[in-house]
């Protein structure tokens, strides 16, 4: 924990004087070098060591299990090859069904899917939960980073 004087004052604790915390953001997300033909929408991986502080991404692969797993989604691109990506948090987006069975998954495309991809006749894919629906228009996105291989 951190401590305002290196005591006991805790830094993100009302200490009485009117202050509060600023409040959390709604998502964690970092900017990235992406490739021109990443779409907003493409979940993606790590595809090196950050280059001028800039982590190198590119479109996950699902058939491809070195381009798993995957922890966030393109949410915005600024130019071509550079990009946002969302890692955690409520992301915006449409289509969704909360209930029941609230889950969402990276698809055999790298975009959100309402089903996990089949399991392929021949070869491997690595399905991948994205997170749960909150509601129609907010997905909860916590990709889950122990994703699955099926074989056909």
């Amino acid at each position: 924990m951190a401590f305002r004087d290196g005591k006991s004052s805790c830094l993100l604790c009302d200490d009485g004087s009117g202050t509060t915390p600023a409040p959390t953001p709604d998502f964690v997300s970092w900017d990235a070098d992406c490739l021109s033909s990443d779409e907003v929408g493409h979940f993606i991986y790590v595809t090196g060591v950050p280059i001028g502080g800039f982590r190198q991404v590119a479109k996950c692969e699902p058939t491809d299990s070195a381009k798993m797993p995957s922890p966030g989604i393109i949410i915005s691109k600024s130019n071509a090859t550079r990009c946002v990506v969302q890692v955690l948090g409520e992301l915006a987006t449409t289509g969704l069904s909360p209930g029941v069975d609230n889950r969402y998954w990276i698809g055999a495309d790298s975009k959100l899917a309402n089903a996990p991809p089949a399991t392929p006749a021949s070869g491997t894919i690595v399905v991948q939960v994205a997170g749960v629906a909150l509601e129609g228009s907010i997905l909860m996105l916590r990709p889950d980073l122990n994703p699955v291989k099926l074989r056909g």
